[in-house]
C-alpha cells in the first residue's frame, strides 16, 4: 500500500516506524476505515509468537524436523539429516 507524505510525517512526529505499520496490517482487525492492534491484541500476539519461537527452537535442536504427507494425511515425522 501507498505511504502518503501525510502518513510519514504523523509517523515521524509519533515515533511510529514502517515496520509497527507493517506489523497493524499483520495482525490487526478492520474496523470501517481502520485496522486497530490494540495493547490487548498485541500481548495476545507476543505470546503466541513467543510459544512458535520455543518451538521453532526446539526444532533447530533436533537439526530441523520433516514431515511426511500421503493422500491428505500425515503419515510420518522423523528429524532432518
Amino acid at each position: 500500500m501507498k505511504l502518503t507524505g501525510h502518513l510519514r510525517s504523523r509517523m515521524s512526529q509519533r515515533g511510529i516506524n514502517k515496520r509497527m505499520v507493517d506489523i497493524v496490517f499483520q495482525y490487526g482487525k478492520e474496523k470501517g476505515d481502520k485496522i486497530v492492534l490494540n495493547k490487548k491484541d498485541a500481548l495476545k500476539k507476543c505470546e503466541e509468537i513467543q510459544t512458535t519461537l520455543k518451538y521453532l527452537k526446539k526444532i533447530m535442536d533436533k537439526g530441523g524436523l520433516v514431515i511426511v504427507c500421503e493422500n491428505n494425511s500425515i503419515k510420518t515425522s522423523y528429524r532432518y539429516e
